[in-house]
């Protein structure tokens, strides 16, 4: 399986948009693949600017062919978060347009159906170790032809994801590491700790796509515009609690409520708060299984309209 996804723009312009995706957990880029090819599809077939897509799997997450084709591999990186990440950067300015969220797990992690069941079990003493050594104890016992054929049946996974399921119960520290990471998650992922400048709350009054703050750089005072932050939540995502988004959304959302999909606009909007939006299709928490064509379709067109706006 690749550790990276690249999508580069066909034209040899210098100038294009860069869309880094940061996958979930299990952190395989593999898993994307559809929803990034089909995003990639999407943007390059229409008039506006060139894109670059990037996306690579999390660090721990390899398996042994990615290995064996780059044994540098780098420590575990926590790079889940991205709003800790908008928090941190300081690019040039405007350099950063927006943040797309799909399916966020922003708060409270541990109150969501999931979470209500794995928080005991990772809190136990050296949980991760000693499940991913009953699993890889087991998988031994199994060969590829049994788990391509049971992987499909358990979880109704497609053909693609998975063969990708399978390299990663197969790979070499993958599901220790996930477990790690989950565990990580119960603790972390509680209050909102973010300050108001990275939701948008410093200028309500500033009318453009990001609001704009002085800051000085070289002697000279620049301007400083706040990411676009756009959030596209499931209407029952076993990953979220409904009362911990819908408090979220009335507390750091445009207006305090939920923006229709079919009818977000960013353009014209006063402040720069983040455009919040819930599912009504159905779409599941691990879109990219099963809805990767209609998740790519939506923010192809966010993302046109976010740098049209610029």
């Amino acid at each position: 399986m690749p550790l990276q996804i690249s999508y580069r723009p066909s034209s040899s312009s210098p100038t294009y948009n860069l869309i880094f995706f940061i996958t979930g957990n299990p952190g395989l880029i593999s898993y994307y693949e559809p929803f990034l090819s089909t995003l990639h599809a999407h943007l390059s077939s229409s008039n506006t600017p060139h894109y670059h897509i990037f996306g690579q799997s999390l660090a721990g997450f390899e398996t042994h062919d990615d290995i064996a084709e780059d044994p540098s591999i780098p420590q575990k990186l926590r790079a889940n978060r991205i709003l800790s990440r908008l928090s941190r950067l300081t690019p040039p300015p405007s350099a950063l347009l927006s943040g797309i969220l799909l399916f966020p797990t922003l708060t409270h992690i541990s109150q969501s159906p999931s979470g209500l069941k794995l928080s005991p079990l990772v809190s136990l003493p050296n949980f991760p170790l000693l499940a991913s050594s009953v699993a890889k104890g087991l998988l031994y016992l199994s060969p590829n032809p049994l788990l391509d054929f049971l992987i499909p049946k358990v979880t109704g996974m497609p053909a693609p994801a998975a063969k990708v399921t399978r390299d990663f119960l197969r790979s070499r520290q993958g599901v220790q590491q996930a477990l790690y990471l989950a565990k990580d998650e119960m603790v972390t992922i509680g209050e909102d700790r973010w300050s108001g400048e990275i939701w948008g709350v410093e200028n309500l009054g500033t009318e453009s796509v990001g609001t704009e703050t002085e800051i000085e750089g070289e002697g000279e005072e620049k301007k400083k515009k706040t990411p676009r932050l756009v959030f596209y939540f499931g209407s029952n995502d076993h990953w979220v609690a409904e009362h911990t988004r819908d408090a979220l959304i009335a507390a750091r959302g445009r207006n305090g409520v939920a923006v229709n999909p079919e009818s977000v606009s960013f353009s014209g909007e006063a402040g720069n708060k983040p455009v919040m939006m819930i599912d009504e299709e159905g779409i599941d928490h691990s879109f990219c299984v099963h809805s990767s064509e209609p998740m790519a379709e939506k923010v192809s067109r966010w993302v046109k309209e976010i740098v049209k706006n610029v």
